[in-house]
């Protein structure tokens, strides 16, 4: 069931790609280990934080939601009711050992987020190849399947600043 959640996250346009791990479906190695993992405060945290995101985005009568992205998580979770008015998804994330070790206990952590092309922040991805392209080659590479809020989405047209270590005014991250 993880392979094939993992490969049918993979874009038509990656198979072949040598930057993706998944390419072909079978050189992209083995699953050594599947755990869920769900600590307890930290997921009461997020729920009173739906709780109020939903209500600041109703407040403000957004209307701009990414329904597509939860589309092929449903056949998956059908138990899972996501919220599309604060933009609820299951994104990757890629890590590894030792930080998703960190994330299971603590929570992602803005401050030790590292710049990447839309500036510092907790980067996830619909796309496994994409959340692993970004673990480290030596070791073992985690990848985590997050259930994420994204909120209102601020619209870049340019690449933010490396430095940015706060997130935009409204925003979260």
């Amino acid at each position: 069931r993880v392979r094939t959640l993992i490969q049918a996250s993979v874009r038509k346009e990656c198979p072949g790609s040598a930057l993706c791990p998944f390419g072909d479906g079978k050189a992209w190695g083995s699953i050594s280990k599947v755990l869920r993992v769900e600590n307890g405060p930290l997921w009461q945290n997020y729920c009173e934080r739906k709780v109020e995101l939903v209500e600041e985005v109703q407040a403000r009568g957004e209307t701009d939601h990414l329904l597509a992205l939860t589309e092929p998580w449903q056949a998956i979770f059908e138990d899972v009711a996501l919220e599309p008015a604060v933009n609820e998804f299951f994104l990757f994330h890629g890590t590894q050992e030792a930080a998703a070790k960190t994330i299971a206990t603590h929570g992602f952590d803005l401050t030790k987020a590292r710049g990447g092309l839309y500036g510092a922040g907790i980067y996830a991805a619909d796309s496994a190849c994409k959340s692993l392209f970004y673990c480290r080659e030596s070791g073992t590479r985690v990848l985590l399947l997050c259930r994420v809020m994204m909120g209102p989405r601020p619209y870049r047209t340019k690449v933010l600043q490396q430095t940015a270590s706060a997130a935009p005014a409204g925003f979260d991250s």
